[in-house]
Protein backbone atom coordinates (compact mmCIF):
# COMPACT_ATOMS: atom_id res chain seq x y z
CA UNK A 1 0.00 0.00 0.00
CA UNK A 2 1.12 3.43 -0.58
CA UNK A 3 2.51 5.57 1.91
CA UNK A 4 1.30 9.20 2.21
CA UNK A 5 3.92 10.85 2.40
CA UNK A 6 4.90 9.17 -1.39
CA UNK A 7 1.53 9.99 -2.36
CA UNK A 8 1.68 13.65 -1.25
CA UNK A 9 4.98 14.07 -2.84
CA UNK A 10 4.17 12.90 -6.67
CA UNK A 11 0.91 15.35 -6.45
CA UNK A 12 3.17 18.14 -5.50
CA UNK A 13 5.81 16.91 -7.90
CA UNK A 14 3.23 16.82 -10.81
CA UNK A 15 2.13 20.05 -10.21
CA UNK A 16 3.95 23.06 -11.20
CA UNK A 17 2.32 25.89 -9.36
CA UNK A 18 2.23 23.42 -5.82
CA UNK A 19 5.72 22.92 -6.49
CA UNK A 20 6.56 26.96 -6.82
CA UNK A 21 4.01 27.58 -3.83
CA UNK A 22 5.99 25.28 -1.36
CA UNK A 23 9.78 26.81 -2.66
CA UNK A 24 8.51 30.17 -2.14
CA UNK A 25 6.37 30.01 1.20
CA UNK A 26 3.09 30.88 -0.54
CA UNK A 27 0.50 28.22 0.87
CA UNK A 28 -1.57 28.37 3.35
CA UNK A 29 -0.80 24.63 4.13
CA UNK A 30 -4.22 23.43 5.87
CA UNK A 31 -6.47 24.86 2.71
CA UNK A 32 -3.48 22.62 0.68
CA UNK A 33 -4.20 19.77 2.90
CA UNK A 34 -8.02 19.60 2.77
CA UNK A 35 -7.56 20.56 -1.16
CA UNK A 36 -5.20 17.12 -1.54
CA UNK A 37 -7.02 14.84 0.57
CA UNK A 38 -9.21 13.35 -1.81
CA UNK A 39 -6.63 12.79 -4.23
CA UNK A 40 -4.41 11.46 -1.91
CA UNK A 41 -7.17 8.59 -0.61
CA UNK A 42 -7.38 7.83 -4.20
CA UNK A 43 -3.75 7.21 -5.04
CA UNK A 44 -3.51 5.35 -1.28
CA UNK A 45 -6.86 3.08 -1.70
CA UNK A 46 -7.81 4.03 2.15
CA UNK A 47 -9.21 6.62 4.04
CA UNK A 48 -6.54 9.32 5.25
CA UNK A 49 -6.78 11.95 8.24
CA UNK A 50 -6.39 15.35 7.31
CA UNK A 51 -3.33 15.79 10.23
CA UNK A 52 -1.77 13.43 8.40
CA UNK A 53 -1.73 15.00 5.10
CA UNK A 54 -1.09 18.44 6.73
CA UNK A 55 1.85 16.66 9.21
CA UNK A 56 3.55 15.50 6.03
CA UNK A 57 2.83 18.56 4.33
CA UNK A 58 5.49 20.02 6.81
CA UNK A 59 7.56 17.98 6.39
CA UNK A 60 7.88 18.27 2.82
CA UNK A 61 7.71 21.93 2.48
CA UNK A 62 10.65 22.06 5.38
CA UNK A 63 12.67 20.08 2.60
CA UNK A 64 11.82 21.83 -0.86
CA UNK A 65 12.42 25.42 0.72
CA UNK A 66 16.15 24.03 1.35
CA UNK A 67 16.78 23.12 -2.42
CA UNK A 68 16.51 24.96 -5.43
CA UNK A 69 13.05 25.11 -7.47
CA UNK A 70 12.93 22.64 -10.58
CA UNK A 71 10.54 23.26 -13.10
CA UNK A 72 8.72 20.64 -15.19
CA UNK A 73 10.75 19.29 -17.85
CA UNK A 74 11.12 21.96 -20.82
CA UNK A 75 8.00 22.28 -21.93
CA UNK A 76 7.90 24.49 -25.09
CA UNK A 77 5.33 25.03 -27.68
CA UNK A 78 6.05 25.38 -31.90
CA UNK A 79 3.74 27.83 -32.72
CA UNK A 80 0.44 29.92 -31.37
CA UNK A 81 -2.19 31.25 -33.10
CA UNK A 82 -5.17 33.70 -33.04
CA UNK A 83 -8.39 33.05 -34.94
CA UNK A 84 -10.91 35.52 -34.47
CA UNK A 85 -14.82 36.65 -35.46
CA UNK A 86 -16.20 33.13 -33.90
CA UNK A 87 -19.14 32.19 -31.78
CA UNK A 88 -20.81 29.08 -30.55
CA UNK A 89 -24.00 27.87 -30.15
CA UNK A 90 -25.52 24.93 -28.35
CA UNK A 91 -28.03 22.34 -28.97
CA UNK A 92 -29.71 19.29 -27.86
CA UNK A 93 -28.18 16.08 -29.12
CA UNK A 94 -31.07 14.55 -31.24
CA UNK A 95 -30.65 12.41 -34.42
CA UNK A 96 -32.11 15.42 -35.50
CA UNK A 97 -29.83 17.83 -34.67
CA UNK A 98 -27.08 15.46 -35.45
CA UNK A 99 -28.48 15.61 -39.35
CA UNK A 100 -29.06 19.55 -39.27
CA UNK A 101 -25.43 20.01 -37.79
CA UNK A 102 -24.08 17.47 -40.68
CA UNK A 103 -25.71 19.53 -43.17
CA UNK A 104 -24.55 22.91 -41.94
CA UNK A 105 -21.08 21.45 -41.70
CA UNK A 106 -21.31 20.90 -45.29
CA UNK A 107 -22.75 24.37 -46.36
CA UNK A 108 -19.72 25.81 -44.74
CA UNK A 109 -17.21 23.81 -45.36
CA UNK A 110 -18.28 24.09 -49.21
CA UNK A 111 -17.45 27.67 -48.62
CA UNK A 112 -14.03 27.30 -47.20
CA UNK A 113 -15.51 28.56 -43.81
CA UNK A 114 -14.80 27.33 -40.15
CA UNK A 115 -16.74 24.77 -38.03
CA UNK A 116 -16.00 22.69 -35.11
CA UNK A 117 -17.88 20.30 -33.00
CA UNK A 118 -18.21 19.02 -29.40
CA UNK A 119 -20.66 16.28 -28.35
CA UNK A 120 -21.41 15.96 -24.41
CA UNK A 121 -23.51 13.67 -23.41
CA UNK A 122 -26.96 15.68 -23.91
CA UNK A 123 -25.52 18.44 -25.51
CA UNK A 124 -23.50 19.32 -29.19
CA UNK A 125 -21.80 22.62 -29.32
CA UNK A 126 -20.79 24.35 -32.57
CA UNK A 127 -17.89 27.01 -33.08
CA UNK A 128 -18.29 28.78 -36.22
CA UNK A 129 -17.18 31.82 -38.25
CA UNK A 130 -19.99 34.65 -36.60
CA UNK A 131 -20.68 35.79 -40.35
CA UNK A 132 -22.12 32.03 -40.58
CA UNK A 133 -24.55 32.24 -37.24
CA UNK A 134 -27.32 33.11 -39.61
CA UNK A 135 -27.15 30.26 -42.02
CA UNK A 136 -26.73 27.83 -38.62
CA UNK A 137 -30.13 29.72 -37.45
CA UNK A 138 -31.88 29.06 -40.62
CA UNK A 139 -30.62 24.93 -41.09
CA UNK A 140 -30.89 23.81 -37.39
CA UNK A 141 -34.80 23.96 -36.46
CA UNK A 142 -34.36 23.72 -32.99
CA UNK A 143 -33.91 26.88 -30.91
CA UNK A 144 -30.13 27.27 -29.49
CA UNK A 145 -29.75 26.75 -25.63
CA UNK A 146 -26.96 28.86 -25.41
CA UNK A 147 -24.89 31.26 -27.63
CA UNK A 148 -21.65 32.50 -27.26
CA UNK A 149 -21.05 35.48 -29.61
CA UNK A 150 -17.75 37.39 -30.30
CA UNK A 151 -15.58 34.73 -29.16
CA UNK A 152 -11.89 33.96 -30.67
CA UNK A 153 -9.39 31.39 -29.80
CA UNK A 154 -6.27 30.58 -28.76
CA UNK A 155 -4.10 27.39 -30.91
CA UNK A 156 -0.80 25.80 -29.91
CA UNK A 157 0.97 23.00 -31.25
CA UNK A 158 3.41 21.28 -29.23
CA UNK A 159 5.92 18.36 -30.37
CA UNK A 160 4.71 14.56 -29.90
CA UNK A 161 7.46 14.01 -28.06
CA UNK A 162 5.07 15.92 -25.15
CA UNK A 163 2.02 13.62 -25.32
CA UNK A 164 3.65 11.22 -22.58
CA UNK A 165 3.92 14.05 -19.68
CA UNK A 166 1.34 14.83 -17.14
CA UNK A 167 -0.68 18.14 -16.97
CA UNK A 168 0.78 20.01 -19.91
CA UNK A 169 -2.74 21.13 -21.05
CA UNK A 170 -3.42 22.27 -17.60
CA UNK A 171 -0.63 24.08 -17.65
CA UNK A 172 -1.74 26.15 -20.45
CA UNK A 173 -4.75 26.51 -18.89
CA UNK A 174 -3.57 27.73 -15.81
CA UNK A 175 -1.46 30.13 -17.46
CA UNK A 176 -4.89 31.81 -18.82
CA UNK A 177 -7.13 31.55 -15.86
CA UNK A 178 -3.96 33.22 -13.78
CA UNK A 179 -4.82 36.08 -15.78
CA UNK A 180 -8.72 36.08 -14.74
CA UNK A 181 -9.55 34.94 -18.32
CA UNK A 182 -12.79 32.92 -18.28
CA UNK A 183 -12.48 30.24 -20.81
CA UNK A 184 -15.55 28.87 -22.79
CA UNK A 185 -14.95 26.15 -24.80
CA UNK A 186 -11.84 23.98 -25.26
CA UNK A 187 -11.01 21.55 -27.70
CA UNK A 188 -7.41 19.62 -28.94
CA UNK A 189 -6.14 16.85 -31.23
CA UNK A 190 -2.86 15.19 -30.61
CA UNK A 191 -0.35 17.71 -30.78
CA UNK A 192 -3.00 20.86 -30.71
CA UNK A 193 -4.74 22.65 -28.17
CA UNK A 194 -6.98 25.08 -28.79
CA UNK A 195 -8.77 27.92 -25.51
CA UNK A 196 -11.97 29.66 -26.77
CA UNK A 197 -12.66 32.79 -24.95
CA UNK A 198 -13.96 36.16 -25.41
CA UNK A 199 -12.37 38.26 -27.84
CA UNK A 200 -11.21 41.17 -25.82
CA UNK A 201 -9.25 38.72 -23.62
CA UNK A 202 -7.27 36.95 -26.55
CA UNK A 203 -4.29 39.14 -26.83
CA UNK A 204 -3.48 38.67 -23.18
CA UNK A 205 -4.11 35.17 -23.71
CA UNK A 206 -1.71 35.08 -26.41
CA UNK A 207 1.30 36.94 -25.09
CA UNK A 208 0.62 34.74 -21.59
CA UNK A 209 1.01 31.65 -23.28
CA UNK A 210 3.70 32.60 -25.82
CA UNK A 211 6.03 34.50 -22.67
CA UNK A 212 5.35 30.97 -20.97
CA UNK A 213 5.58 28.15 -23.27
CA UNK A 214 7.54 29.73 -26.59
CA UNK A 215 10.39 28.94 -27.40
CA UNK A 216 12.72 32.22 -27.06
CA UNK A 217 11.53 31.67 -23.14
CA UNK A 218 13.06 28.35 -22.86
CA UNK A 219 15.92 29.31 -24.81
CA UNK A 220 15.29 27.64 -28.35
CA UNK A 221 15.17 28.63 -31.76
Amino acid sequence: MRKISDAIRELVQENEFLSLGFHHDLLNLSQVARYLLPLIEARCHKEVQESAVLMNLSRLKRELSAVTSKPREHFFIDKVNIHTNLCSFTVNKTRQSHAELNRLYGTIREADGFMTITEGISEITAIIESENLGTAEQLIGEPFKHIHRDLASVGVKFHEKFLEVPGVLYLMLQMVALQGINVIEVSSTATEFIIYIESSTVNLAFESILARFGKKRNGLT
